[in-house]
């Protein structure tokens, strides 16, 4: 649309015999009108979408059990028992629960009171996991 747009004006200023400064003048004014449009267009985009996607960006509640891990967000929940945990990964902030290849529960440390909170819950999520799902680094600190 932007390129049509400057090649309807650059036309219309040709046909008029416009001077090249007057010209330069109106393509840029174009130009920083497309660019407004753009970005007001995708902004109104964005906030419709995270509206009508309140469970991704809105608040998530994760409950651990003893028959499996849980997460509710909105009006979805997610519920993966134990043995369908594939491998529980903590980063430095994180812990991650992959559940699929590429899926995973995420459960920021920041969720937690003090670091210490959060290693006494991964710890019992640990000893509820079945063998061979920790990463090697994580198997040897939390063991």
């Amino acid at each position: 649309m932007m390129f049509l747009g400057i090649a309807a004006v650059s036309y219309v200023l040709y046909k008029r015999g416009d001077d090249f400064q007057t010209a330069i003048t109106f393509l840029a004014g174009y130009i920083l009108m497309m660019i407004l449009v753009f970005a007001g267009t995708s902004y109104f985009q964005l906030t419709s979408s995270i509206k009508r996607n309140k469970w991704v960006v809105g608040d998530h509640c994760f409950i651990v059990d003893d028959a499996a891990i849980c997460e509710q967000a909105g009006s979805l929940e997610t519920r993966v028992k134990w043995n369908g945990v594939r491998k529980l990964s903590v980063g430095e902030d994180h812990a991650f629960f992959y559940y699929a290849p590429n899926t995973a529960f995420i459960v920021p440390k920041r969720a937690f009171t003090d670091e210490s909170d959060f290693n006494r819950f991964v710890q019992d999520c640990v000893s509820r996991l079945p063998e061979n799902t920790l990463n090697p680094r994580l198997d040897h600190a939390h063991r």
